[in-house]
């Protein structure tokens, strides 16, 4: 129902006018004044879209973002882990070539390998193992000095834990769904 008091005092003034007169016809005045209401619910759905998008972009983006974040930080911590006597000897090579971030790197080809459906850890511990002797060859090319990749040395992460993934199209569905509900228990 409409709050008259939710009016502002021109559009009262302008309702106030219009039914103070002598209708011609009351179609038309009825028209008038629903004109008014129309007028005062698109701007109130304006800002309600203005509130929505800020929440959404801007504080659950950042929250999303952190946990992108936090979730990058952890596998290649991970990968240093379970990977860093492959990798370790050549960090500081690498870095001089134009290869500061390893680990970073790598997490962002299995990130990459992981979008395939067909995509199996194995097939991701099998590659990095085939990039470790890449880079092992190329460096005992450039130093003359054959070096021996540890391939069979290559330990588990402590107890690693699949990252959830979201299956919706839409990632900030659930959290839309979860402030939708938050809601309802207020108005109860």
């Amino acid at each position: 129902m409409l709050d008259i008091a939710t009016l502002t005092p021109e559009e009262r003034e302008i309702l106030k006018a219009q039914l103070a007169e002598e209708p011609c016809d009351p179609i038309e005045e009825l028209a008038n004044a629903m004109d008014i209401i129309v007028t005062k619910v698109e701007a109130l759905e304006e800002r309600l879209g203005k509130t929505e998008e800020a929440l959404f972009d801007k504080i659950i983006g950042g929250i999303r973002g952190l946990y992108d974040e936090n979730v990058r930080a952890t596998s290649i911590s991970d990968l240093k882990g379970k990977y860093g006597s492959l990798f370790g000897p050549y960090e500081e090579g690498l870095g001089k070539l134009g290869t500061k971030d390893v680990y970073g790197a790598l997490h962002e080809m299995l990130s990459k390998m992981k979008e395939d459906p067909g995509y199996t850890d194995e097939m991701g511990d099998s590659k990095i193992k085939e990039i470790a002797k890449q880079v092992a060859d190329t460096f005992a090319s450039l130093t003359g000095k054959p070096v021996e990749v540890e391939t069979a040395k290559v330990e588990p992460a402590a107890e690693e834990k699949p990252v959830e993934e979201e299956t919706e199209e839409d990632p900030q569905a659930a959290i839309r769904a979860a402030v939708e509900r938050m809601k309802a228990k207020e108005k109860k």
